[in-house]
């Protein structure tokens, strides 16, 4: 290895170092997403969603902590609500930074344990903006990546169900997820997750003693009003024409992830890394999403670094501008102050993502078999 590259590696590992350190000192201060407010409220009796609808008047939801996760993630998290606040955010950061090695480790696995491609992949995710929120916000992004990872790339049905049943907590990454699986025979898989997630309400609604309609939307109805509009999606595009909660965002939203995913699937042949990058790219594009989920972006690193797209440096390059660049940016052009042109611009750099994988996938599929 050259001086040259010497150097690069110590740069990006101690980068990776400053980063993880301020990552975790700022959750240490903040974690205002941390859903500790939520779990807190259900082990005391009372609806953390029917709490916050009702206009948070006690204040028992603090910082941001704002219950739009499905139910399933509330009794999960009960043992995090019996702490107090400060010490559940230092268990908080102890699992998400547990679920990091592992993501990585997942990461290393599919790069057959190359130390200099899992060096430059694992630094450069530790570095980026979407991780270092991700954890100093207190988020569940990385949790949901690991068990985004784990519901396609694992051969155990088991896995698949427990990891998958996790992953769609954070619903906005449930639908491309399901028609995976759905598509690939995991019915049973797909079950499983389907029933943890209706036992969780069954027994919230019992608890609380409300109708299981009424209390399979709280979710949704929370997630409508409290959530802001995200980053790079079809469904915040469609938002900022005809405002936040129509009907007509939702149904976009889905036909064009149904539309996209069916396409993909019928005319590009199937490999689990790109099928990862796929799925986790066509959330990001179809549903609500804010920066932090851009973590799901390393399945697409690791598809390039792997050597299997036939452009990479488009592919590093709109990776950088989602980890690196919006933040940069951001100092000059606040992205709240020019959303009409930010989203739809990230929007096209997904959308040119896609068309590589489904381009790189169709050229697999065309091409000759070897005869030997």
């Amino acid at each position: 290895m050259n001086i040259t590259k010497k150097l690069f590696y110590l740069f990006i590992v101690a980068g990776s170092a400053v980063s993880i350190t301020k990552a975790c000192l700022k959750s240490q201060i903040y974690s205002q997403d941390l859903q500790w407010s939520g779990a807190s409220l259900l082990l005391r009796g009372i609806n953390p969603f029917q709490e916050w609808l009702s206009g948070n008047i006690n204040h028992e939801i603090i910082l941001l902590q704002i219950p739009n996760y499905l139910h399933l993630l509330y009794f999960i998290l009960l043992p995090l609500g019996s702490l107090d606040f400060n010490a559940a955010k230092v268990a908080w950061l102890a699992v998400n930074l547990t679920c990091t090695v592992l993501v990585l480790y997942l990461a290393a696995e599919e790069l057959h344990f190359s130390k200099e491609k899992t060096m430059l992949t694992a630094c450069l995710f530790l570095i980026s903006t979407p991780f270092r929120n991700t954890l100093g916000n207190g988020q569940i992004s990385i949790i949901v990546l690991l068990c985004f990872m784990l519901s396609l790339l694992s051969e155990s049905k088991i896995i698949k169900g427990i990891s998958s049943s996790i992953a769609i907590i954070k619903y906005s990454f449930a639908p491309p997820l399901i028609l995976s699986l759905l598509y690939d025979r995991y019915y049973l898989s797909v079950l499983f997750a389907a029933m943890t997630n209706l036992v969780a309400v069954i027994v919230f609604c019992y608890l609380f003693k409300i109708d299981f309609i009424d209390g399979l939307v709280l979710p949704l109805k929370v997630s409508t009003l409290g959530v802001r509009i995200g980053t790079a999606d079809i469904m915040s595009i469609f938002e900022l024409k005809f405002g936040r909660g129509n009907q007509i965002n939702y149904v976009i939203s889905i036909a064009f992830c149904l539309t996209v995913f069916y396409f993909f699937i019928k005319t590009t042949k199937r490999n689990r890394l790109l099928d990862l990058a796929f799925i986790s790219l066509l959330s990001l594009a179809s549903f609500k999403h804010l920066s932090y989920d851009f973590v799901f972006l390393l399945p697409l690193l690791l598809a390039a670094v792997n050597g299997l797209l036939s452009r990479p440096l488009v592919i590093y390059g709109i990776i950088f501008w989602f980890w690196f660049g919006l933040k940069i940016v951001n100092y000059f052009i606040p992205i709240n102050s020019a959303l009409h042109y930010y989203i739809p611009f990230n929007f096209v750099l997904l959308l040119t993502c896609l068309l590589s994988l489904w381009h790189d996938g169709l050229l697999k599929r065309n091409s000759p078999a070897v005869v030997i």
